[in-house]
């Protein structure tokens, strides 16, 4: 996941470092589904993908479900963001965006449970 990480958030640190860092963030909880609700193209080069996700919670085994949207960056082969459409260019997501996620798994409502 971690070369999934847009290249203007790997400055000054490592693809370890960063898998690290995810690896905190996910440590709590396991992705057990996720489906696709949309996706909004805000800017050339900016998407945002919107996905229900389903959870585990690692301490006591509840599933909780987390409507969240990703931003991802449409970059070419140096790191900039270039329109849709460019061929040597892939999306990638920015950071900020998964670090959102970090503690999910202590945000639990009732309405949320399932099983």
């Amino acid at each position: 996941m971690a070369k999934l990480i847009s290249n203007s958030y790997l400055k000054g640190t490592t693809i370890g470092k960063l898998a690290g860092e995810l690896r905190e963030i996910f440590d709590q909880m396991k992705l057990i589904d996720f489906k696709l609700v949309n996706v909004y193209d805000t800017a050339p080069a900016i998407s945002e993908i919107e996905v229900l996700l389903e959870f585990e919670r690692v301490e006591d085994q509840t599933l909780f479900e987390v409507l969240h949207k990703f931003r991802l960056c449409y970059e070419g082969e140096n790191g900039d963001p270039v329109a849709r459409g460019y061929k040597k260019a892939e999306w990638k997501i920015l950071r900020h965006t998964i670090r959102d996620l970090e503690y999910s798994h202590l945000k639990i409502k009732s309405g949320n449970l399932k099983g």
